[in-house]
């Protein structure tokens, strides 16, 4: 994210999007929200949290988000899987890359 904030800064809205699986209830994102709110608002970035439970494909939900919010730009990390999981059950990098309408800033 920090790599972001020059655009973040500039942005008319900023949304955080966190994603989590329907059976996850009380997951460590919960506890980590305020702490990043506070780090963009120390920018001066005034950030909005959007939560949403998910069944399958992160990367299908954060774009499917993405386009009700009307985004403009998708800011996300990424981290890699085995290639064997990654050939088996996709991820949600490889699937912003490439189902993406909007431009997507992705740091490793």
């Amino acid at each position: 994210m920090h790599a972001a904030l020059p655009l973040l800064e500039r942005a008319g809205t900023v949304s955080v999007a966190v994603l989590s699986r329907e059976r996850d209830a009380g997951s460590q994102q919960d506890s980590e929200q305020p702490d990043l709110v506070a780090f963009l608002a120390s920018h001066r970035v005034t950030a909005n949290i959007v939560s949403r439970k998910t069944r399958h494909d992160s990367g299908l939900a954060l774009l499917a988000l993405a386009k009700e919010r009307g985004c403009g730009m998708l800011v996300m990390g990424c981290y890699g899987h085995s290639r064997l999981r990654e050939r088996c059950l996709g991820g949600a990098s490889r699937t912003v890359l490439c189902d993406a309408a909007i431009p997507v800033l992705m740091n490793h």
